[in-house]
């Protein structure tokens, strides 16, 4: 019977294989950073404003509200 192989023998077949792993994960988190700022300096400069700063503005923008007094057209026109 073949006995399990000593923990050093198991980190060094495992080590290789992370090694790399780990390395194009930084390089994929890198990749994401960089898309990310590209799409934010991109819709800037189509819109003009910054993502956060429009999304700001529509949800404070002040809404024309109709007199409480103001008949709907449809009423008017019936």
């Amino acid at each position: 019977m073949t006995s399990a192989p000593p923990r050093e023998g198991m980190a060094s077949l495992i080590a290789p294989v992370l090694e790399p792993m780990a390395v194009m994960l930084e390089f994929l988190g890198l990749v994401v950073i960089i898309r990310t700022l590209l799409s934010f300096s991109l819709e800037a400069e189509i819109d003009g404003e910054w993502p956060w700063r429009r999304r700001w503005r529509e949800a404070h923008q002040t809404r024309v509200r109709p007199h409480k007094f103001q008949k709907p057209l449809a009423n008017i026109l019936l």
